[in-house]
């Protein structure tokens, strides 16, 4: 079984053209009951969608090797995955001319005085979830489910005064790490900072635990919206497609 996303397909990353054509494709699909005459004229793009689907990287993972989380959100996704090669060391995620605009947005961050830690008090993670309950709302998450998984890790961003800006809670299972969730409140002058802040302690958190590469929970990022596309392509985001296999297969491709 290869578990090196790093086969020998080049690799694709968030933003490129090519991955930028074959996401205005998705998107009209996906968007078919709002624009219906839009999807169908996509049709004649589908040769080149699946052209580009069968040019990605793949990755091939036992069961046997993930947790429920990681399972269930892969067996959810029908489209190809986001993966973030976290590095051996922190340096090492950040380096890299492609990394500038991480290094400046962590840099201004600091300056704000943001600082996030990881949440291991369940008196204090509900405090987090109703301080942020306002925009977990905006994405039709009520507080008491951020509980739903109790083995999840919490990490929370606070503002130089204290005050919580974001959460971000995440799972893993040997090399494999889950972002399940990531939310800054949007009426705090310093959320921006505080969410380039909480990604990077998410990722420092999964290295800590051996994790080498990071999932992120949710759609296909063919089809997320443009924020989150551009905010995955400067945080260094590669696009590859994951098969589950049961454990009787583990050891082949």
């Amino acid at each position: 079984m290869s578990t090196d996303p790093k086969s020998h397909r080049s690799p694709v990353r968030v933003g490129d053209a090519e991955f930028e054509a074959a996401s205005k494709t998705a998107k009209k699909f996906i968007n078919f009951h709002r624009h219906p005459i839009r999807a169908l004229g996509a049709m004649r793009e589908v040769p080149n969608l699946k052209r580009f689907m069968r040019s990605l990287p793949e990755v091939v993972i036992s069961r046997s090797e993930i947790n429920l989380a990681l399972e269930q959100h892969f067996q959810r996704s029908q489209l190809c995955q986001a993966v973030l090669f976290v590095g051996a060391t922190h340096n090492e995620y950040i380096t890299g001319q492609s990394r500038h605009a991480l290094r400046t947005n962590l840099n201004r961050a600091s300056e704000s005085g943001i600082t996030c830690a990881p949440v291991l008090i369940e008196v204090e993670k509900l405090e987090i979830a109703w301080a942020l309950a306002g925009a977990l709302r905006r994405f039709s998450i009520k507080p008491e489910d951020l509980f739903a998984r109790r083995d999840d890790g919490w990490i929370a961003a606070h503002s130089r005064e204290g005050a919580p800006i974001a959460t971000a809670l995440t799972s893993h299972s040997g090399a494999w790490g889950l972002l399940n969730l990531l939310v800054a409140r949007s009426d705090h002058r310093d959320s921006s900072h505080a969410r380039w802040a909480i990604h990077a302690a998410a990722v420092a958190q999964l290295r800590s635990k051996g994790v080498r590469y990071m999932f992120v929970e949710g759609k296909s990022p063919l089809v997320i919206d443009p924020g989150l596309q551009h905010f995955q392509r400067l945080n260094g985001y590669q696009v590859i497609n994951v098969r589950l296999v049961p454990e009787r297969r583990r050891g082949k491709r």
